[in-house]
Formats: C-alpha cells, sequence, structure tokens
C-alpha cells in the first residue's frame, strides 16, 4: 500500500507514509481528507464520525431566505 501511497504523492516518501499509516489506520472503508496545513506541519488526526451513503431528502432540513424573512416578520 505505501507504494500506492508513494506514486499518489508524487514520489514524497514523507507524504506516502502518512497517508499509508492513515488507511491502515482507518481501513480500506475508511474516509481520508488531505487538506494543506497552514502551519508547514504534516500531521494525523482522526475523527470518528459516521458517513451515509443512501438516505432521505426531507423538505424540513432546506431553509432559504424566505423562510428566514417570514420567520422575522418581514
Amino acid at each position: 500500500m505505501q507504494n500506492v501511497c508513494k506514486v499518489s504523492a508524487n514520489y514524497n516518501r514523507f507524504v506516502a507514509e502518512i497517508v499509508a499509516k492513515t488507511l491502515n489506520t482507518v481501513g480500506l472503508e475508511g474516509v481520508v481528507n488531505i487538506t494543506e496545513s497552514p502551519t508547514g506541519f504534516s500531521r494525523f488526526a482522526m475523527v470518528n464520525g459516521l458517513v451515509y451513503e443512501r438516505g432521505f431528502v426531507s423538505p424540513l432540513f432546506v431553509e432559504t431566505m424566505n423562510q428566514e424573512e417570514e420567520q422575522m416578520g418581514a
């Protein structure tokens, strides 16, 4: 897996090691997000959570400007 990570990281060994360790930690079904660090340091942070692959959409989950204006009495 580290070789695949190395190719994906443009042959940067340090980044490849971090990504490989992360994938080993979260597993192949886990989600990994890579973002640019404003500090220049590379780190691994794990957040436990849940990702829904399927679900339903309800109009109760949506707020628009019109609804907010109506609630404010406009």
